[in-house]
């Protein structure tokens, strides 16, 4: 075999490995952009929740005025609902009345998608999550033509029905944002309010089926899946699932500079619940039931 054979033969299969090479490379690229859009719209944190109550201005008069908690805004009625919203560090906390309510409890949780509805519903369709349709009725232009409002989907079965999990996309965002970081710094300006509050740490949601909700709700993208049925965001409070008989919110977990400085508060306010080792709650009855843990960091 001459040189000139055997220069060829090298040349083609250095050819084979350039080309090989280049394919992985640009397969490699292609990945990573597909990564890149899935993760696109994503979950970005608990924006807000609420409570649903006949007495919904009184529990709000009680948490801004008797708690301390400064005001994300004030307690007024939107046409076929009321509502009015404190600040608990990272998350806005909504008191909300309307036709029928005639229970309280911890009944809603609105997930911020990172970008628009539009991207996180075509995210949750790659994903095969089922969800209802866009409702963009209380969505609107101002003077300037510039959107205004929000817009509402729900994401089905990825928690209990009774958790009313939905996605709260706000138009000017920017100026919600604003308005809760506002809330937020006066809270830390006030020392955290009587409570000593520094931020909401988890909502507890209780099912009857843990194993379902615990592989379903980490499909949402975003949602970052720990343990013991724990789950965190980009940002704000987590989420943690428990076994129970009964599908609920059962109750926040609030996290407080000092627990002795809490319970004297409380104690001065008559509003002491029960005394844990490492925990204490704010008396239920005077929150028409509400089960408010507060711990420690």
């Amino acid at each position: 075999m001459d040189m000139a054979t055997v220069d060829l033969r090298e040349t083609a299969t250095l050819k084979k490995i350039k080309a090989f090479v280049m394919k992985f490379f640009f397969a490699f690229i292609l990945v990573c952009i597909g990564i890149s859009a899935k993760t696109e719209a994503q979950v970005n944190k608990i924006e807000h929740f609420f409570a649903s109550s006949p007495k919904a201005e009184q529990l709000f008069q009680l948490f801004s005025k008797e708690l301390e908690l400064p005001v994300v805004w004030p307690y007024k009625s939107w046409g076929n609902f009321a509502s009015g919203g404190v600040t608990l560090g990272n998350v806005a906390f909504e008191l909300v009345t309307f036709q029928g309510a005639d229970t309280t409890s911890f009944n809603g949780i609105a997930l911020e998608p990172l970008h628009s509805m539009e991207e996180f519903e075509k995210e949750l369709d790659q994903l095969g999550i089922a969800h209802d349709t866009i409702d963009n009725s209380n969505v609107f232009k101002d003077s300037n033509e510039v959107l205004q409002g929000w817009s509402l989907f729900t994401p089905k079965n990825v928690l209990p029905n009774e958790a009313n999990l939905f996605v709260c996309d706000y138009k000017n965002r920017q100026r919600i944002s604003d308005n809760r970081k506002k809330a937020a710094d006066k809270l830390k300006e006030i020392n955290g309010g009587g409570l000593g509050v520094l931020y909401l740490k988890e909502i507890v949601v209780s099912t009857s089926d843990f194993k379902k909700y615990d592989e379903q709700f980490a499909r949402l993208p975003g949602v970052t899946k720990q343990q013991n049925g724990l789950f965190s965001f980009r940002d704000g409070p987590g989420l943690r699932l428990q076994q129970d008989a009964k599908n609920r919110i059962p109750k926040i977990v609030i996290v407080v500079t000092s627990l002795e400085n809490a319970k004297a508060f409380l104690e001065s306010k008559k509003l002491l619940g029960n005394v844990n080792a490492n925990s204490i709650f704010i008396l239920p009855e005077a929150m028409d039931g509400l089960q408010i843990e507060l711990v420690e960091q």
